[in-house]
C-alpha cells in the first residue's frame, strides 16, 4: 500500500473527485481501499483521495447525481458501500477519528439497495440472514452440552454506521461467537508448498462430465482468507471473543453426535 501511494496521487491531478475520476473508476478505488482495510493500514493522504473518488468530499461533490456523472452515470456499487463502512468501522475501532466521515445517512440517497442485509462483500459474501444445515447442526450440538445461544446474531458497528456483521452463533451473554467456516473462508497458500513437503491429498476427480481438483483441507498451506481475517479482527475489537469452527473438521466427525458435543466442549475449553 506504501509503495504504491505516490503513485495513485501523483495520477489524481488536484484531487478533485473530477481529476480521480479521469483515472479510476470507483471499482477500482474500492478495491485499493479493500486492501488498507483488510490491512489494517489507512495512510491519510490515500485513504482520503480513495474516499473522495467514490462520494466526493466537499458540498458540491457529496451530491450522489454529480458523482454518478463523472463516471457516465454508472452509480456506486454495493461492494464499494460495504468497503466504506467496513473502513470506517475499522478506523474508528483503531482510535482513528482524522479521516473525512460518510456522508450523513450513508448510504441511504446512494442508488443502493435500502436492506443493508442484502448488501455484499468484496468476496461476493452476503451478510447471510439464513441457516445452512452444518450451522443448523453444529447449533443444536452446542444447545446439548447446555450452551445458551441464538443463531444470525447482528453485531451492531460503532456510532452511527450501517449494521454489517453477523455471527453465525452468538452467546450474548458473554460475548462468545462461534463462526462455522465454509471453504469461501480459506484459501491454498502455495507460498508455503516445498518439495520435501508431504504428498497432499487432494486430487483430480470426475463431477458431471468434468474434471475437478478437491483440495486437501487438512494441509498445513490452507489459510484464512482476508475478508474473514478482517471480520474477526472487527469483532474482537468489539469484544467478541470467536470461535471457529472449519467445516472439514465437522464434517468428520460423521453425524456422531456424541463426537459432536465433545468437539463442542472442547472448542469451548479452548477459550483463552
Amino acid at each position: 500500500i506504501d509503495t504504491i501511494e505516490p503513485y495513485i496521487i501523483s495520477h489524481c491531478g488536484d484531487g478533485s473527485a473530477s481529476s480521480i475520476s479521469k483515472f479510476f473508476n470507483r471499482q477500482e478505488l474500492g478495491n485499493i481501499l479493500w486492501c488498507c482495510t483488510v490491512a489494517d493500514h489507512y495512510p491519510t493522504r490515500l485513504v482520503r483521495l480513495l474516499q473522495r473518488g467514490m462520494i466526493g468530499e466537499t458540498a458540491n461533490e457529496q451530491n450522489p447525481t454529480y458523482m454518478d456523472k463523472l463516471y457516465d452515470g454508472v452509480g456506486l456499487a454495493e461492494q464499494c458501500v460495504v468497503t466504506l463502512v467496513y473502513l470506517h468501522a475499522g478506523m474508528q475501532l483503531a482510535g482513528l477519528r482524522e479521516q473525512k466521515e460518510l456522508p450523513a445517512g450513508f448510504p441511504n440517497g446512494w442508488g443502493v439497495f435500502q436492506d443493508l442485509n442484502q448488501l455484499e462483500d468484496e468476496s461476493g459474501m452476503k451478510l447471510h440472514l439464513t441457516t445452512s444445515k452444518i450451522q443448523k447442526d453444529v447449533a443444536n450440538a452446542f444447545t446439548r452440552i447446555g450452551f445458551e445461544i441464538v443463531e444470525e446474531h447482528i453485531v451492531p458497528f460503532p456510532d452511527e454506521l450501517p449494521d454489517l456483521i453477523s455471527l453465525d452463533i452468538a452467546n450474548i451473554p458473554q460475548k462468545i461467537g462461534i463462526e462455522v467456516d465454509g471453504p469461501s473462508h480459506y484459501y491454498h497458500n502455495l507460498d508455503l508448498w516445498s518439495p520435501q513437503d508431504p504428498p497432499d491429498k487432494g486430487g483430480f476427480k470426475f463431477s458431471n462430465k468434468q474434471m475437478e481438483y478437491s483440495l486437501d483441507w487438512n494441509s498445513a498451506h490452507i489459510r484464512t482468507n482476508g475478508s474473514t481475517s478482517l471480520k474477526n479482527r472487527l469483532l474482537e475489537k468489539l469484544g467478541w471473543t470467536i470461535v471457529h469452527i472449519p467445516f472439514w473438521e465437522w464434517y468428520n466427525l460423521k453425524s456422531d453426535k456424541l463426537a459432536e458435543e465433545n468437539y463442542c466442549r472442547e472448542a469451548l475449553n479452548n477459550i483463552s
